[in-house]
Parts: C-alpha cells; structure tokens; sequence
C-alpha cells in the first residue's frame, strides 16, 4: 500500500529525505540523539551506505538538517496540524484542542495543543519555551504567548472547536479571544474562585448558567471534591458552552494530555532534549517527534482485519496501551515501512504486511 502524505510540507526536496529517514530512526531508536540516530540509520534498509563515507558524515548532514534557516519549525508542525485535523474533520464531529505544559527539567517547558484520539492524545502543536522567556520579553505574558500560538492554529480548525484548559490558564483576555473567533472553551477553576460574589467551595454540585466568573459571564459546571488517579481534589469549571453540553467526561478528556506527556518522556526519551542550548534546534527536534506520530497515526487508520491491530485498536481506546506504544507495536509487530520522495517531492509512506 502506498500512501501520499504531506504534499505541501513547507521543506525543500532535500530537506524532506532527511527528514524521512529521522521519522523512520527514531521509531526504531526513540532516543532523539543525532550520533545514536545516525548509527541506526546506516543499518536500516532504506539507507544507501554508499551515500555517506561513515557515521560521522551521516551525524553532519543531520546536524546541518537542524540547524538550517531555510525552513520553520513551526510551519512545518502547523502543515503537519492541517494534515491530521483534515482526516479527522471528515466525520464531521466536534473538535476538541487540549493545552497544557509540561517541564524538560530545568531550562525549557513546553506549551502542548493536543486532540483526543482512542485512549490518548496527539499533538497538533508544542512550542519550546525557555523558563526566562518572559524576562527577555519574548512575551510579554503568558496569556500572550497563549494567543498568539491558538491564532496560528485558528485557520485550520472548524468553528466551535471547544478547547480544554487546566486551572492555571484562568485569563478572561484568554476566554474573550477565544469567543470572539467563534471557538468555545472549557477552563477548570481554583476552590478559592468566587462565583456571582459567592465562594465556589459553598455551592452545591451543579450546574450555574451565566454567572460572573474572573469578571466574564458563562457557564460553570461544578462536580466538588472527587477521588481521580487515587489522589482526592476540587473540581470545577467554566465554560462558554450551552447547558445541555457540559459534563464531568467533557473535562476528563483534558486528562489525556498530561498521559500523552508521560508516553512522550518514557517511550521517547524526550527528557534528553534538555540539554539542547538553542531554541530553534529543540524546535526541530519536536518537529521529527511530530513527524514520528503522524506517521504512527496514518498507520493506525489504515484498513484491514489483521487480529493484531484490532486487538492493539481495543487496548488503545480502553488506555491500557498509549498512543505511542500502539503505534511502535504496529510497525513493529505488523507492517513494514518504508518512507521515500516521490518524483514530485512528496513524501510517500508505502506500507507492506511483514
């Protein structure tokens, strides 16, 4: 089976085999380090030896590959973003855009947008950003860097696309932007927020139609104090939703972002990318993480009635497996893949059963 992917990924021709042949290395390595990558390479089928005199050369091209100017990183994972949301649009369901971030120990920190698939999620969007971005006034606040990456994001998706936050992300200048591009969100609150001048902790469990909240009036669903992963914590949130569409589960989706970051760090070894000085090399590194899930995603949506992939599809959607580890099993356990650039400089994924 041969699959057209990615026709107007903004790379040049020779950027696109170099990029192929890191997405299919880090499956087989998941370690995003360029000398254990290039030693990889050069055992993979796909990989003419003859090409390169040795690792090291290998290790050169990878490395002038990442620290080339001649394409963004950020544009590449936004035609990834268009790519994955189009697939997934085509059921016509409500689109959901779960954001969060997650720390690479002590120098950088990552702003993830991320959609539910099966028992997971998969991001869209992550954007490096180092822990004194806002002192060097790279943004002049966080609400700031916030909008101006969902306003990257906005062309791409539906209107009435409900995006899911955690307590920490409660700006009204956040809920208004939102709201006034058409799209809806749903934001979880502290116990200490007052609602229409009432304590949110003396209210009953319930639902509050448009009441002031952090001086914007919506929707707040309140559930109280619940028991989730064995640790017991308030619950609540607000949202510009209808009544009829607020619930419990609607807030549990965001819950798959923080396991996607999880599968991210143990299955990868993202923790390794810390010691990256240079936020535009990090920035490429997350680009091939990119690259790697949805090739992992387009390999799940294919065809067939292998017992294999449906037993894999069925640990995937009950989250016994992650995202990634059913993806990594499928090219390991069922598929052979081989990645190359057609005449017309598409990257094309041709898929085989082994």
């Amino acid at each position: 089976m041969i699959v057209n992917i990615l026709p107007d990924l903004p790379l040049h021709k020779k950027s696109k085999e170099v990029f192929s042949v890191l997405i299919r290395t880090l499956v087989e390595e998941k370690a995003p380090l360029v000398r254990s990558l290039a030693r990889k390479s050069l055992t993979l089928s796909f990989i003419n030896p003859l090409n390169y005199s040795s690792t090291q050369a290998l290790v050169n091209r990878f490395r002038r590959f990442f620290n080339s100017h001649k394409w963004n990183f950020i544009e590449v994972q936004l035609a990834l973003a268009k790519f994955i949301l189009k697939r997934i649009n085509r059921t016509r369901l409500t689109i959901y855009v779960l954001t969060d971030f997650t720390y690479l120990k002590d120098k950088w920190r990552l702003l993830a947008f991320a959609i539910p698939v099966g028992g997971r999620a998969l991001p869209i969007l992550i954007v490096p950003v180092r822990n004194d971005a806002f002192a060097n006034l790279r943004w002049k606040s966080e609400v700031d860097l916030l909008i101006e990456n969902i306003s990257l994001l906005l062309p791409l998706l539906p209107k009435g696309t409900v995006f899911i936050f955690d307590r920490e992300f409660t700006y009204p200048k956040l809920m208004e932007f939102l709201k006034d591009n058409g799209m809806h969100f749903v934001v979880r609150l502290k116990k200490t927020v007052y609602v229409d001048n009432k304590p949110l902790t003396k209210l009953p469990p319930g639902i509050y139609e448009n009441v002031t909240v952090h001086k914007i009036r919506a929707n707040v669903y309140l559930r109280g104090y619940d028991i989730v992963d064995k640790k017991e914590d308030f619950y609540a949130y607000v949202s510009s939703l209808p009544k009829e569409k607020l619930s419990w589960e609607l807030y549990k989706k965001r819950m798959k972002i923080e396991q996607m970051f999880r599968d991210e760090k143990n299955e990868l070894n993202l923790e390794l990318l810390s010691y990256v000085d240079e936020e535009d090399i990090l920035g490429r590194w997350l680009t091939v993480f990119m690259g790697v899930l949805l090739n992992i995603y387009l390999i799940s949506k294919i065809k067939g009635n292998n017992h294999t992939v449906k037993l894999l599809k069925e640990e995937l959607e009950k989250g016994i497996i992650s995202f990634i580890k059913f993806g990594l099993s499928i090219i390991t356990d069922v598929y052979s893949l081989r990645l190359k650039i057609s005449k017309k400089g598409r990257l094309v994924l041709i898929v085989g059963d082994t």
